[in-house]
């Protein structure tokens, strides 16, 4: 009887078309083997070996890691668009500040100081007093330190 090995995950098994190759590997595989030649033939009147070589070489790779790469068992475009987007599109560090009138309005006046025992008359209370730069700044640095890391 013959033994079949069965992979645990289903989607990671490729069925072999072209010899020891899967329909993936093979496609992408003869664009690298096609475009290799077509650059050969196109510019070796033109260039040394050595350049045509290195120029073959760098076109094909790609090719080549999307046939056969699979890095975290994804596809590798798959794996390539996740990291284009986390990692150069969108931004490493996200702050977020609330943008809430109450705060903004605490933060620039606050009530009036009275002293330890002395009671507030109703004139106090609604007198406000406005901060100066310094006191503005010191609040505004004290703010920072609360939301941001």
């Amino acid at each position: 009887m013959i033994e079949v090995k069965i992979p645990q995950e289903i989607t990671q098994y490729d069925a072999k078309i072209v010899g020891p190759f899967s329909g993936r590997q093979a496609l992408f595989g003869g664009c690298a083997v096609g475009i290799g030649y077509l650059i050969y033939n196109q510019f070796h009147t033109i260039l040394t070996r050595e350049q045509l070589v290195s120029i073959i070489f760098f076109i094909s790779v790609p090719f080549g890691l999307l046939g056969w790469a699979r890095p975290y068992g994804m596809r590798f475009e798959k794996f390539f668009f996740g990291v284009l987007l986390h990692s150069m599109l969108h931004s490493s560090k996200r702050y977020f500040r609330s943008d809430n009138i109450l705060t903004r309005i605490s933060e620039l006046t606050f009530p009036e100081e009275t002293e330890p025992g002395q009671k507030k008359g109703r004139d106090q209370r609604k007198r406000k007093k406005t901060m100066n730069n310094k006191d503005y700044e010191k609040a505004r640095k004290k703010y920072r330190k609360r939301t941001y890391p």
